[in-house]
């Protein structure tokens, strides 16, 4: 840029191109901001209008609202009007029926209900006593759970012991064996069953043991003795098994005591499942007597099992007199000499 010297001071000399290029963008930048100020300047008017626009929208939000609740109202008095009329209709139709007598109270009742009605009236009546009955029934079964059949039984043998006592005592008073006379108030048969029965009471006494054959014995009439044969089919085909003998010629070799014709001596069915039914219940008496048993709580325990425990039982008889000491040294923890 050339420069002029005017005295001491040199001053610029300014550029045209220059200036005329600030200027135009001076003129730029003031039509920018003209123009922007305008725009806020208009932008208030559309603020207010948008506002007046969200009023009015609200406006109209409020009034559809104040629509929506009148609306539920009316639909709610509705509901409650209904509710109070049905409420009004049930207590008057209560109110009616409790007034109203029973049918099979009625009078005047037309002739096709009044077999109805006595009909009903019987029903009623029947379900009444057995309401009754059930009700009576529920307390004494109650009541029969409650007793004690021990007790009843004793007080049973109390009253019957009084009795002979007291009739003993009267006897005696009057000179007389009550003894002799309780005879006379038993008949033949009540006698011969009472023997029967001393003798079985006899012939079950546990008289030791003797060989194995008595028990073999004892055994088999316990079993036989609930178990009879059936004598009369037995009859029967003996006495068919004869006359087909006296037929064939054959009969006259055979004796009083010959055994019947195996084809003749067929088991039933009957029969088999007699015989099955006595098997099933000895077995079951056999598993309740051989349940395992407890040892005491007071017995040492020297086994692993029962037959060690039979074997230690052996040897104690034999050998506990000396080991005793041995074994009571263990006990107490003091040493041996």
């Amino acid at each position: 840029m050339p420069r002029t010297r005017r005295g001491s001071l040199s001053i610029a000399e300014p550029n045209n191109d220059k200036v005329a290029a600030d200027i135009s963008d001076n003129s730029h930048e003031l039509e920018t901001n003209e123009t922007q100020q305008a725009h806020n300047t208009d932008q208030p008017d559309t603020i207010d209008k948008e506002s007046n626009g969200d009023t009015s929208n609200s406006n109209g939000q409020n009034s559809s609202g104040d629509e929506i609740d009148g609306t539920m109202k009316g639909a709610k008095k509705e509901a409650d009007e209904t509710a109070s009329s049905d409420n009004s209709s049930s207590s008057e139709s209560d109110s009616g029926s409790e007034e109203e007598p029973d049918i099979t109270e009625r009078d005047g009742l037309p002739d096709y209900l009044k077999d109805r009605v006595s009909r009903l009236k019987a029903l009623r009546e029947r379900m009444g006593k057995s309401g009754q009955d059930n009700k009576r029934d529920v307390i004494t079964d109650f009541q029969e759970k409650k007793k004690d059949v021990s007790a009843e039984v004793r007080d049973e043998r109390r009253q019957r012991l009084a009795k002979i006592m007291q009739a003993r005592d009267e006897f005696d008073q009057e000179g007389k064996d009550y003894e002799r006379s309780r005879f006379w108030e038993y008949s033949a048969e009540r006698v011969e069953k009472y023997n029967e029965k001393l003798k079985a009471k006899e012939d079950n006494v546990d008289r030791g043991f003797t060989d194995w054959n008595q028990v073999t014995k004892k055994k088999y009439d316990k079993l036989i003795k609930d178990f009879k044969p059936n004598l009369n089919t037995y009859a029967e085909k003996k006495a068919l098994e004869e006359r087909l003998g006296h037929i064939s010629g054959n009969g006259s070799e055979k004796g009083p005591n010959a055994i019947l014709d195996p084809s003749l001596t067929k088991a039933t069915d009957q029969a088999i499942n007699r015989v099955a039914d006595m098997v099933d219940k000895q077995e079951k008496k056999r598993d309740k007597f051989s349940r395992r048993r407890k040892a005491p709580d007071d017995e040492d325990v020297t086994y692993i099992n029962n037959r060690n425990a039979h074997f230690n039982r052996k040897i104690a008889r034999a050998f506990d007199k000396y080991t005793k000491e041995i074994r009571d040294s263990f006990e107490r923890g003091t040493a041996l000499d």
